[in-house]
């Protein structure tokens, strides 16, 4: 009697109840996992945004060290000379810096003594320096209209009619000047900025060429603000979405890149409004900024408005 082994072949494998738990755990951990990846990355992009800043700053200071003052904000001149002298050349801050953050051969090839966009410039102020200028924290794809998605504030604007004298009137905003309504003392010097326009206004026969030295700065060096992100330029944002507007102050090498302070939003927000020459940045919560004395800090949205206004100033005594 021949006895025959029956062999079994058994498969192993997952039940399709097994299979779904287990891809429910993985969708689990990937919803876990993906944000603090998100949040990395964007850590990763601020710093990125702030070594930027750090590196026009330190630019800022060789430019002191030589020339014991402050560059401007940028040389404007409005109309023309009657003897047609170009004085001064129209240019921004950052041409007037460009030879102290390793651009030297750029800088040699920008003639200050001419307007930007002069033809003997034009070529060399429209080169693409997306290194030097842009947050990768914005939007990409503008590279190619050569902005600045970093700025100064030249002045905090307290008019009554629209911007920040509502604020002032609500005492959200201390009156620094003593001035009331209709314009509570603006273009007092208390209210400038820490860069200065460098301008000739040849069409109302006035002038204000003035520079600020280390030591006007009576608010001091940690405490006021040099350089501030103005991003995403020159698509128009507002609360984080594209808006239905028109900018056009927006190249790096452009005289009009500065901007004035006399906007808000919400009950007293300074930050974060809109990036139509506003502080305005792409992070959460916040935005980038450089101290005169070299320092980066994040600055809340929801930072106190006199509490900013306070870091924009640079001789209020405040």
């Amino acid at each position: 009697m021949i006895i025959m082994d029956e062999q079994r072949h058994v498969t192993s494998g997952f039940s399709l109840v097994e299979l779904c738990i287990t891809l429910a755990i993985l969708a689990t951990l990937l919803a876990l996992i993906l944000p603090a990846v998100q949040a990395s990355r964007e850590a990763a992009r601020r710093l990125i945004c702030q070594s930027k800043l750090r590196s026009w700053a330190l630019a800022t200071q060789a430019f002191v060290a030589v020339r014991e003052f402050f560059p401007p904000a940028a040389t404007m001149r409005v109309g023309e000379a009657p003897d047609r002298r170009v004085e001064p050349a129209r240019h921004s801050l950052f041409a007037h810096l460009l030879p102290y953050c390793d651009e030297v051969t750029l800088a040699g090839r920008i003639d200050l003594t001419r307007d930007w966009n002069d033809s003997a410039n034009d070529t060399w102020t429209h080169q693409n320096l997306a290194s030097l200028f842009l947050c990768p924290s914005a939007p990409g794809g503008r590279h190619t209209k050569h902005p600045s998605d970093y700025t100064t504030v030249v002045r905090v604007d307290p008019t009554t009619q629209f911007g920040l004298g509502e604020l002032l009137r609500a005492e959200r905003i201390r009156n620094r000047s003593g001035h009331n309504a209709p314009n509570w003392g603006n273009r007092l010097a208390v209210w400038d900025g820490l860069l200065l326009v460098d301008e000739v206004d040849y069409v109302r026969k006035r002038s204000s060429r003035r520079t600020r030295r280390p030591t006007d700065v009576k608010d001091g060096l940690s405490r006021t603000v040099l350089l501030i992100e103005n991003a995403g330029k020159p698509v128009c944002y507002r609360y984080g979405r594209p808006a239905d507007c028109q900018i056009t102050r927006f190249r790096w090498a452009s005289p009009t890149i500065w901007m004035t302070l006399n906007d808000w939003c919400g009950e007293d927000q300074l930050l974060n409004c809109h990036n139509n020459s506003q502080p305005y940045g792409f992070h959460p919560g916040g935005l980038n900024c450089v101290f005169a004395d070299g320092s980066t800090r994040f600055l809340s949205a929801g930072v106190e408005a006199d509490q900013f206004v306070s870091a924009i100033t640079a001789a209020a005594s405040d």
